[in-house]
């Protein structure tokens, strides 16, 4: 398992050379708060030009099925499921 401090950044590719990944989200919080945990496919130029990768509560998956919101599970508090290789070719990044 690899963790991340607030505001790290690294490439999936240093990571994994798989295409399909599971990322789990733990956030820990002295005082107890509602946080929406979200993902978001944006283009080359940073911009969430295709509403229908923006994935939260309100919407599980994106279209092509490439990303999907799991739920909390264990010291998770949000967990995505990803395919990299099913994602349109206008996703450049994910935030």
């Amino acid at each position: 398992m690899r963790e991340f401090s607030k505001g790290q950044k690294s490439k999936l590719t240093d990571l994994t050379p798989s295409t399909t990944l599971e990322i789990g989200i733990s956030i820990l919080f002295l005082n107890p708060e509602a946080v929406d945990i979200s993902c978001f496919g944006v283009d080359a130029e940073g911009k969430l030009s295709d509403e229908n990768y923006m994935i939260f509560y309100n919407q599980p998956a994106s279209p092509c099925g490439s990303l999907k919101l799991l739920g909390a599970a264990g010291q998770d508090n949000e967990r995505f499921s990803l395919n990299l290789s099913t994602l349109p070719p206008h996703i450049k990044r994910l935030v």
